[in-house]
C-alpha cells in the first residue's frame, strides 16, 4: 500500500520528490525523518525488485532535470 505523487500510466511511470530529506545531512537526520528515509530507501529498492519504474530525487530541480531526460531519451 505505498503511494508515490505522481503516476504516468501512459508512460507507466511513477514520480517520487522526498523533499522532507532535500538538503539535510543524513548522518544527522532525527527520528521522524530518520523513519521518512527508511521508508524512501524501502519504497525505492521494492520498486527496483519489482521491476516498477520509477523516478525520484530529494532536489525538486533534480527530479525535474530527470523528467526531462526521460522524456528526451524517448524521442
Amino acid at each position: 500500500n505505498m503511494k508515490c505523487d505522481f503516476y504516468l500510466p501512459k508512460e507507466d511511470i511513477y514520480i517520487e520528490f522526498f523533499g522532507l530529506l532535500n538538503g539535510k545531512n543524513m548522518d544527522k537526520l532525527d527520528r521522524v525523518l530518520g523513519g521518512y528515509k527508511e521508508k524512501m530507501d524501502y519504497k525505492i529498492k521494492f520498486c527496483v525488485d519489482n521491476n516498477i519504474n520509477l523516478i525520484y530525487d530529494l532536489n525538486e530541480n533534480k527530479l525535474i532535470v530527470k523528467i526531462k531526460s526521460y522524456y528526451e531519451d524517448q524521442n
